[in-house]
């Protein structure tokens, strides 16, 4: 959905940028700049998302408990409480 809304925008912005600037888009430029991103560069960057925000998790549980010992560890911790975080929220 987010790409296709980046696309609807592109195809608004390129007529913009062309009318004001009085030059046109090069065909190869344009056509990459009006489709967007592959859906594998959308579903690599969401994955990236993930990795970067459960890697931050992570590094902040084993800086207030660095007697977990080792990150696999607390990242069998974070797990742990967030499937536990997901049971309350539901009320199991």
């Amino acid at each position: 959905m987010e790409r296709r809304r980046r696309e609807r925008r592109n195809q608004t912005i390129a007529p913009a940028l062309e009318c004001m600037t009085g030059k046109e888009f090069p065909a190869d430029i344009r056509d990459e700049f009006l489709e967007g991103g592959a859906e594998i560069d959308l579903v690599r960057s969401g994955l990236e998302d993930v990795m970067r925000s459960t890697w931050g998790r992570i590094a902040d549980l084993m800086e207030q408990q660095p007697e977990l010992g080792d990150y696999r560890t607390a990242a069998y911790v974070a797990s742990i409480r967030q499937i536990a975080d997901a049971y309350e929220a539901i009320g199991i």
